[in-house]
C-alpha cells in the first residue's frame, strides 16, 4: 500500500524547512528546478519512497499550488509506504511541520 501525505509549514524560508527535514528524517535532500514547481528539493524515486519539498506557490499560473491551505509557506510531498507512520511522528516531532491530507491506496 502507498501513502501520498502532503505536510505544510507556515515558515516560508525553503532553505530553514530543507535543513530541518534532513535534520529530522536523517537524509540529503539535492535540489531541482522545474517550470511547474520552480526551485524544488527532492529525495528517493519515483515508485518508491519520494519526498518533494517546495514552496506553496505556482509560478506560471501565480497562485498557490494547494489552494485549500493558503497560510501553508511551504510544501512537503510524501509518498511512501511501510514508513508513513514512522515519517509522519518525526516529522510532527520537528515542530515545523504539520500533516494535512493524507491518501492511501
Amino acid at each position: 500500500m502507498t501513502t501520498d501525505d502532503l505536510y505544510g509549514s507556515l515558515d516560508g524560508d525553503l532553505e530553514r524547512a530543507r535543513a530541518a527535514l534532513e535534520r529530522a528524517l536523517g537524509i540529503a535532500m539535492y535540489p531541482c528546478y522545474s517550470r511547474y514547481r520552480g526551485r524544488h528539493y527532492c529525495y528517493g524515486d519515483p515508485g518508491a519512497e519520494l519526498l518533494i519539498l517546495q514552496h506553496n506557490w505556482d509560478p506560471l499560473d501565480q497562485e498557490c499550488m494547494e489552494g485549500q491551505f493558503p497560510e501553508v509557506r511551504i510544501l512537503l510531498y510524501v509518498s511512501s509506504g511501510a514508513r508513513a507512520a514512522d515519517l509522519e511522528q518525526r516529522l510532527s516531532a520537528s515542530q515545523i511541520w504539520r500533516l494535512v491530507r493524507r491518501a492511501s491506496q
